[in-house]
């Protein structure tokens, strides 16, 4: 199997992923994906080619395409070891996050064989926020942005 190239300057793949979609019976009102590129990255982001009104439906993604951590954990079954260490450090909170990080982590390692591998390979490999930041990108901010940037990366660390 081909596995997904996850370093940053890696091409974000969105002809195929327009074809998973479609065969996946993804569903999308009249917008497409426009491209531009900032610092060297693409940066994606949809617009409507036509008028939609307020409160339209814009996207519809049938149930057995989502990855949801409810699905992973039927998949997978009951780990009661992981929900127990992350139960007894004060994380049970977390649980269903887990069974959705083994779920995404399980298809990037199917690689091409995976299902997703389209959509997998169309995410981004580069973050500009808070989250996404080194330690040192931190030293170059002003101290309250720098504040804030840590919280916003242990708040999803």
């Amino acid at each position: 199997t081909i596995s997904i190239d996850i370093s940053e300057d890696a091409q974000r793949d969105l002809d195929r992923l327009h074809e998973w979609s479609y065969n996946c019976g993804i569903e999308q009102a009249d917008f497409q994906l426009a491209g531009q590129e900032i610092d060297g990255h693409l940066d994606v982001s949809s617009t409507a080619a036509s008028y939609t009104p307020a409160g339209s439906p814009v996207l519809y993604v049938p149930q057995e395409v989502i990855l949801s951590a409810t699905s992973a954990r039927e998949e997978f079954g009951h780990l009661e070891a992981v929900e127990n260490l992350l139960q007894s450090n004060g994380n049970g909170e977390y649980i269903p996050h887990f069974y959705l990080m083994l779920k995404i982590l399980v298809e990037l390692e199917r690689g091409t064989e995976s299902p997703y591998y389209s959509y997998l390979n169309s995410l981004p490999r580069y973050f500009s926020n808070g989250v996404a930041m080194t330690l040192f990108c931190y030293t170059c901010l002003p101290p309250l942005v720098a504040k804030l940037c840590k919280q916003e990366r242990t708040l999803f660390n």
